[in-house]
């Protein structure tokens, strides 16, 4: 038997025997599915599958942008914000919703994330230099990638000890 949010599916009304298939979906779908079987030896419960429904031409990532501040260097102070810091956006590393295929599948057959589809180079006014800053624009649903490490702190030349400005 198959239930969704709790409630008996109709084996007549959706016409499943063992297995459920979900096509054509509606808003109204989505929510948690999951299958109960017994026998004489007793009852168990699978666990619940979440379904999440994405109108048709709805993006699955939010394209907008969260705030994400970075450390300017210390000859970098803004005084338009009074800060030495500025918003380069991020996107959040969510699973989302890969590309639509023809065939019925339980999941994609590569994994999805929500991450930056669009940047854009700002220049960033310092103390005798200009420093080019990418900023995350729009957000986009695509293949996931194994994340970058990023390393801080002050690299300085070796033969005389001078701090580099780009290391």
């Amino acid at each position: 038997l198959w239930y969704h949010n709790g409630t008996l599916l109709d084996p007549i009304v959706h016409k499943y025997n063992s297995k459920l298939v979900l096509a054509q979906l509606q808003m109204n779908q989505a929510g948690e599915y999951y299958c109960q079987a017994s026998n004489e030896a007793g009852i168990i419960k699978s666990k619940a599958a979440r379904l999440t429904v994405i109108a048709s031409g709805r993006a699955s990532c939010n394209p907008k942008p969260e705030s994400h501040q970075i450390r300017l260097p210390q000859d970098c102070f803004q005084n338009a914000t009074n800060s030495f810091y500025y918003d380069v956006g991020k996107c959040p590393g969510r699973t989302c919703a890969g590309k639509p295929e023809k065939a019925l599948k339980c999941k994609d057959t590569v994994a999805y994330c929500c991450g930056v589809s669009k940047t854009k180079v700002k220049e960033i006014s310092c103390s005798g230099y200009t420093l080019p800053i990418k900023v995350a624009t729009e957000c986009g649903c695509q293949k996931c990638s194994e994340p970058k490490s990023i390393v801080r702190g002050k690299a300085i030349a070796a033969d005389n000890g001078e701090p580099m400005r780009f290391g």
